[in-house]
């Protein structure tokens, strides 16, 4: 139980932040995997707490879903752990490119050698930018979940003239369902989010690679489970 209290309290959602957090979970939620309202009463505990947690989310719903709770549970952090979504977006940025990353947004490697240019910065750096690179935590139909400052880096893309590209890794794209019960009643702000339109993004990068919102959006992971959220203020 102290595990899972470690998990549930790590920070706000800092860069691979999002998706190592879930891994952890994995790892904390495996001694109740084989009791499911164990395991359903701890997801719960850990969602109120990182509610706006796509891979956090999608990993809980895939063990609940599953007849072999404890078997789905470790087979959700192994895909986690080997997501490619950084690596997507770095074999497809363009050669030469001057590439800004916003909050919570890592690259792969690869890309060092095409002569792209890589700059962790703020926004003021956007101002020369071909593309900025931003994280979401969650991705939905009409709007998405992003760690707290990103919509500075867009305001500043857009003045810029760059192209927005935002990562959207294993687990980020629920359900619509999913996305409604994960998102009703949330404040962003009182955990480090922002709520953004997913028009501000030109295109999003998956675990399959490089698409337009429009069909971020209709990449649906995951198994609708209400459950997690009953009972929910």
């Amino acid at each position: 139980m102290e595990h899972l209290r470690l998990v549930a309290r790590s920070g706000a959602y800092p860069g691979e932040g999002v998706r190592s957090v879930a891994i952890e979970a994995g790892a904390a939620l495996a001694p109740v995997a084989s009791r499911p309202g164990g395991l359903l009463t701890a997801c719960r505990r850990l969602l109120a707490r990182r509610p706006g947690d796509g891979p956090l989310l999608w990993l809980a719903a895939t063990a609940l879903a599953a007849s072999d709770q404890p078997s789905a549970l470790g087979g959700a952090v192994d895909r986690l752990r080997s997501d490619p979504t950084g690596e997507r977006a770095a074999i497809a940025l363009p050669d030469g490119a001057v590439v800004v990353t916003g909050p919570g947004a890592a690259l792969g490697v690869g890309h060092g050698e095409r002569g792209v240019q890589v700059v962790d910065g703020e926004p003021a750096a956007v101002v020369a930018a071909d593309i900025v690179v931003c994280r979401a935590c969650l991705w939905g139909p009409e709007e998405w979940l992003a760690p707290e400052g990103t919509a500075a880096f867009i305001d500043a893309a857009v003045s810029a003239g760059a192209e927005v590209w935002v990562l959207a890794g294993l687990g980020t794209v629920p359900p619509r369902r999913m996305w409604d019960l994960a998102t009703d009643g949330l404040d962003p702000g009182s955990h480090g989010l922002e709520l953004l339109d997913t028009s501000s993004a030109s295109f999003v990068v998956g675990p399959t690679g490089r698409t337009s919102p429009e069909r971020a959006s209709a990449r649906a992971e995951g198994p609708v489970v209400p459950e997690l959220f009953a009972g929910r203020r």
